[in-house]
C-alpha cells in the first residue's frame, strides 16, 4: 500500500493508475513523495486577472520611474501556457476575469518549488504569489516569488483555442469552456439575460414564485409529458409542461403579479429549435387583457435585450433585428392568405380546408384532430419562417387553446397573440380563460381527442377547475422560451449551444 497525497492506493490500483493516466499520474506522485499537497483545501486570492489589467497604467509609470513593487499578490487558475526562455519561464494562468501572465525565474528555483516546477502541465491548477510589475512591452505581470500547486490534470488538456467537435462540446461543456472564450463569453450572456429578466419583472411589481415541477397531472400545454412513480404515495407522477395553472391558482388566491422562471419537460422530438428540457419564464397578471401585454411584451424585449447586449439591435443570421417598435400586427388569416394564397375564413369546416390546403400546397394536410391544428401547420410550414422583424400573431382558434379566453366578436378565436422573430416563436400569450364553464367544456373536448390517440391533448385537470369555480379576475400572461432568446441574441443555430450540459446518449467511459 503506498500513501500518495491524502490516499491510500494499493500496488495494483498504482499500476492500473499510471497505466490509465500515464506520465500526468507519475508527475502527481512526484508531487507527493516531495510532500507537496495535491489536492490543497483552499489558496486565498488578493488579486484577480481584471484587477491586475487594471493596474496597467501604474505599473508602467513605476516600471518607467525606476519603482520597484513592494506588495506580494497573490493570483491563481488554471495554466493555460508555458512558455520557456533562457534563465525564466511565462506561465499563463486562465481565472474567472481573464488571463493572468507570470514570470518565474528558473535560477532561483529550489527545493519543493523545483520540484512543483518541473511536474507542472498545462491544465494543472497553480496559485502565484509575487509583485506586480509591466514588462517591456507593457504587459501587466506577477514575478513570481512563490509557487502553489492547487490541482494536477491526468488527461490531456487542449490548447486554447483548439477547435472541439460538435460532440466534445456537448458531452464534455467544461472543455468547451476551458478551450473558447467565445463559449464562456455566450453562457456568461445567458446569466445576465436571466438577471435582466427577474430585475425587470420585479421593478414592475411581479413576484417570483416556485411552483412543482413533479404533479399528479402535467397540464398548461399541448405536450407528451415524461412519467415517473412517487414511491412515497405509490402514485404514478408526470414532469410538468408548463408552470400556468399552478401560477393561476396563485392569482385565484389573491396573488396579483407572479412569475417563474424555470425548467419544462416535454418528451417529444428533438430537433436544433427543440429539447426536451428547456428553460422559460412564464408571468401572469391580474386585471388586464392581451392588448395591453402586447405593448408590455414590447418593453419587455427592449428592456431585456437592451440590459444584456446593450442595444435593442442585434444581429441574426443575414438579418438585423429591430426592437425598437412599433411592431407589426398581424392575424394567422392575414399570413397565411399573404404567403399561402388560401383564406382559412372561407373554409369553416376542418376537411374543406384539408382539402383546399393540399391542392394549394401539394402537401398532406390530412390527420390533425382539429381546424385549427391544419391552420397552425399552414402557418409553420408556409409562413413563421419568413417572419424576420418582431411580429404579433393574432387570430388563434379556441380548438388549439385551451386554457384562451374567448373572443368577444368571434367566439370561435381567444384573445391570444404569438411574437415571432427571425423565424423563431419567442412569446405564447393569452388573456386568460377564466369562465369555469366554458374551461370545463374545452378541456371535455381536449379529452375526447385525447382519448383518439391525441397524445399531446389536455386531459381534465379537475383539481383546476374545482379552483376556477372559487372566482377569478380578468387575467393575462405569457411565457418565453429563455433558450431560444438567447439562441437568436448569440447567433447560434442549434438550442444545445446555449444550454451548458444537453442530454447525450451515455457512452461507455473507463
Amino acid at each position: 500500500m503506498q500513501y500518495i497525497g491524502n490516499i491510500d492506493v494499493s500496488g495494483q490500483q498504482d499500476a492500473a493508475y499510471e497505466e490509465m493516466f500515464g506520465e500526468y499520474y507519475r508527475k502527481r506522485k512526484r508531487l507527493a513523495e516531495a510532500g507537496v499537497p495535491v489536492s490543497p483545501e483552499r489558496f486565498d486570492r488578493t488579486l484577480t486577472a481584471q484587477q491586475l489589467r487594471d493596474m496597467a497604467d501604474a505599473l508602467t509609470a513605476a516600471r518607467d520611474a525606476g519603482q520597484m513593487p513592494e506588495e506580494i499578490h497573490a493570483c491563481a487558475g488554471r495554466i493555460a501556457n508555458i512558455r520557456e526562455h533562457k534563465r525564466s519561464t511565462f506561465i499563463d494562468l486562465i481565472e474567472g476575469t481573464g488571463r493572468v501572465q507570470t514570470l518565474v525565474d528558473r535560477q532561483k528555483l529550489e527545493g519543493t518549488q523545483q520540484v512543483i516546477y518541473e511536474n507542472l502541465d498545462r491544465g494543472d491548477f497553480l496559485g502565484v504569489r509575487g509583485f506586480p510589475f509591466a514588462t517591456r512591452t507593457g504587459e501587466p505581470t506577477i514575478r513570481a516569488q512563490e509557487l502553489v500547486f492547487l490541482g494536477k490534470t491526468l488527461r490531456d488538456v487542449p490548447d486554447i483555442g483548439t477547435p472541439l467537435d460538435v460532440e466534445t462540446q456537448y458531452r464534455q461543456r467544461y472543455l468547451d469552456l476551458v478551450v473558447n472564450p467565445e463559449a464562456t463569453k455566450r453562457f456568461v450572456l445567458r446569466s445576465r439575460c436571466i438577471s435582466a429578466i427577474r430585475r425587470f419583472m420585479e421593478e414592475n411589481s411581479f413576484m417570483e414564485v416556485e411552483t412543482p415541477i413533479v404533479d399528479s397531472l402535467a397540464t398548461g400545454a399541448l405536450a407528451k409529458p415524461f412519467g415517473t412513480h412517487h414511491n412515497a404515495l405509490d402514485i404514478d407522477c408526470q414532469l410538468r409542461i408548463a408552470p400556468e395553472i399552478p401560477l393561476k391558482k396563485l392569482i385565484i388566491g389573491g396573488f396579483e403579479r407572479v412569475f417563474e422562471i424555470g425548467k419544462q419537460f416535454r418528451n417529444e422530438g428533438m430537433s436544433p429549435e427543440h429539447m426536451q428540457e428547456f428553460t422559460t419564464m412564464e408571468f401572469y397578471w391580474a386585471y388586464t387583457n392581451y392588448r395591453q401585454l402586447m405593448d408590455f411584451t414590447e418593453e419587455w424585449f427592449r428592456q431585456v435585450v437592451g440590459r444584456t447586449l446593450g442595444s435593442t439591435q442585434f444581429a441574426y443570421e443575414e438579418n438585423t433585428i429591430d426592437l425598437s417598435g412599433p411592431w407589426a400586427r398581424k392575424t394567422f388569416q392575414e399570413l397565411i392568405l399573404d404567403h399561402v394564397g388560401i383564406d382559412v375564413d372561407m373554409y369553416p369546416e376542418q376537411a374543406a380546408l384539408e382539402v383546399a390546403a393540399n391542392a394549394k400546397t401539394g402537401g398532406d394536410y390530412t390527420g390533425k384532430s382539429t381546424r385549427g391544428g391544419t391552420i397552425d401547420l399552414l402557418y409553420k410550414k408556409h409562413v413563421r419562417g419568413n417572419l424576420v422583424q418582431p411580429t404579433f400573431i393574432l387570430g388563434h382558434t379556441a380548438d388549439e387553446s385551451p386554457l384562451a379566453r374567448r373572443n368577444d366578436d368571434n367566439p370561435t378565436l381567444v384573445d391570444r397573440f404569438q411574437v415571432v422573430m427571425g423565424g423563431t416563436e419567442v412569446v405564447n400569450a393569452y388573456s386568460e380563460l377564466v369562465d369555469p364553464i366554458d374551461q370545463r367544456i374545452r378541456f371535455e373536448e381536449q379529452a375526447r381527442a385525447k382519448a383518439a390517440g391525441d397524445e399531446e391533448a389536455h386531459a381534465i385537470d379537475r383539481e383546476y377547475l374545482r379552483a376556477m369555480e372559487h372566482g377569478m379576475p380578468p387575467i393575462a400572461g405569457w411565457g418565453v422560451g429563455v433558450d431560444r432568446l438567447i439562441m437568436m441574441m448569440t447567433q447560434q443555430q442549434n438550442i444545445r449551444d446555449v444550454v451548458l450540459f444537453p442530454i447525450m446518449r451515455p457512452r461507455d467511459l473507463v
